[in-house]
């Protein structure tokens, strides 16, 4: 048996699924990976229309990981999740949305994501 590091839930270690540099129970793994996918070219596509004909802005949240990133110019998504006070499920999220509009990137490095410009 294995303890979910996110819910503390025991579960089997063949139930434990790999995430975000983790290894964590199916229930946290769903509510994690959430529907919000990261490859989506077409949301990609919709979203820099958007921001190029309607002159849209980033909300809050976005301009402040943006902001960050840009300061740091590479930063872990763990880190950054914990320096703007926030959890890594809201981080992820506004990460999403950043890299569909193409204004961060994202790569993994062993277990880290790392953000940059």
């Amino acid at each position: 048996m294995a303890k979910c590091p996110r819910c503390q839930a025991e579960v089997s270690d063949k139930d434990l699924r790999p995430l975000m540099g983790e290894n964590v129970c199916e229930d946290c793994y769903i509510k994690l990976f959430d529907f919000t996918k990261e490859c989506d070219p077409w949301a990609s596509y919709t979203a820099k229309r958007t921001m190029e004909q309607q002159g849209a802005k980033l909300n809050a949240d976005e301009q402040k990981l943006y902001d960050l990133v840009k300061i740091k110019k590479e930063i872990a998504l763990k880190m950054a999740a914990k320096e703007l006070g926030w959890d890594e499920e809201k981080t992820h999220k506004q990460v999403i949305m950043l890299r569909h509009i193409d204004f961060i990137k994202t790569k993994v490095v062993g277990p880290d994501t790392i953000l940059s410009l």
